[in-house]
């Protein structure tokens, strides 16, 4: 995702920088010409933002797939996500047991791909990731 916002984010400063050379060749656009280069060092500051953010590894309210330390695959509703000053994340989540009572827990984020999944392929991967520990154990 990140990828292609940036990729986007070149293709506008490619065109800029194309408008810059047709309607400088013309007399009287000065002002035109300025608003391009405001626009073009705006794009430059979103770019360097860009390339300096944190993302967090899911958002409130994403599904994501746990594997309990009994292993069970539960599905948890992301419901806090922290950010702490080493750039790491812990995020928290919540599911309805089967008596109606809610229960939560927390990860951080060295545990994706262990036992919490995240993203679209997220019950797969755990799936997988059972199956290997049953082979392996």
């Amino acid at each position: 995702m990140m990828n292609e916002i940036k990729a986007d984010m070149l293709k506008v400063k490619r065109m800029i920088s194309d408008a810059e050379i047709v309607i400088g060749k013309r007399e009287g656009e000065s002002e035109l010409v300025n608003k391009l280069i405001d626009a073009e060092n705006l794009l430059t500051y979103c770019m360097s933002r860009l390339e300096n953010a944190i993302v967090p590894p899911c958002k409130v309210g994403d599904k994501v797939q746990s594997i309990s330390r009994t292993g069970r695959l539960y599905e948890y509703t992301v419901n806090g996500i922290h950010q702490f000053e080493d750039k790491h994340f812990m995020f928290g989540g919540y599911r309805i047991r089967k008596d109606g009572k809610k229960f939560s827990t927390v990860w951080q984020d060295n545990q994706i791909g262990k036992i919490i999944f995240v993203g679209d392929n997220a019950k797969e991967e755990a799936e997988k990731a059972l199956k290997e520990g049953a082979d392996n154990g």
